[in-house]
């Protein structure tokens, strides 16, 4: 059975938590069934900001936008907090 690459650039922003921190999806690399997807991210926020990586599906975790009038980062850390302690 025949494999191949297919990469699906991203239209709209999909931002996600990173080990190297937050960013947002570039690329989707889709290897076929035999591997993991890739997801090149541009990374966002922090000391790696601008840097461009690769992560496998199980390195990242996508994140709410909270840019657009639904709260403050601050506000979103606070609730992450108080769940985690609970």
């Amino acid at each position: 059975m025949a494999s191949g690459l297919t990469i699906h650039e991203i239209q709209m922003p999909i931002e996600v938590e990173t080990p190297m921190g937050r960013g947002i999806i570039w690329l989707i690399k889709d290897y076929g069934i035999e591997m993991n997807t890739f997801y090149t991210v541009i990374i966002n926020a922090g000391e790696m900001a601008g840097l461009v990586f690769d992560f496998s599906n199980s390195d990242i975790k996508v994140t709410k936008n909270y840019s657009l009038g639904r709260g403050s980062w601050q506000e979103l850390r606070d609730k992450i907090t108080k769940s985690s302690i609970a």
